[in-house]
């Protein structure tokens, strides 16, 4: 993936942040018509305008919400591209068939990771966002109980 993918990918996380063209900028340390522009080659590429302007505010749009939940992002950047991107081989799996990815072995091995849950601070007293967050430790739990068993 060169650096300019990256940097969209940056430009993509900073828009989602701040749902403002102006404030992802300013996080970005970017102008406003950068990160506009960047935002075309987004739509461009994903062949979706992802983003849309509500009043001052900047949403999803209904098929993004519908089908590209934040940690499957990447998958749908790599089904759209030549890039070649390392999940895990569950999510992987699952999608492969759907998104017309294909499956290779890692050359080299890798090691472990965490799974992380993040949220937005203002979502931290939010019941629907502690509800998911408390649903999701809860099946992280069962999960690791399970295979310390086995």
């Amino acid at each position: 993936m060169d650096s300019r993918d990256l940097n969209l990918l940056l430009t993509l996380d900073a828009l989602l942040q701040e749902a403002n063209v102006t404030l992802a900028a300013r996080r970005l340390g970017l102008s406003t018509p950068a990160t506009s522009h960047a935002l075309a080659r987004i739509r461009e590429r994903m062949g979706d305008p992802l983003l849309v302007r509500s009043g001052r505010k900047m949403v999803l749009t209904r098929r993004v919400r519908l089908t590209v939940p934040f940690f499957l992002a990447g998958l749908h950047l790599a089904a759209q591209c030549d890039d070649v991107l390392t999940v895990s081989e569950r999510a992987a799996r699952q999608m492969a068939s759907r998104m017309g990815l294909r499956l290779v072995a890692a050359p080299l091995p890798l090691a472990a990771y965490g799974l992380h849950l993040l949220w937005h601070p203002r979502l931290e007293a939010d019941p629907a966002n502690r509800w998911l967050r408390e649903v999701f430790m809860r099946a992280a739990e069962k999960v690791a109980r399970r295979s310390s068993s086995e």
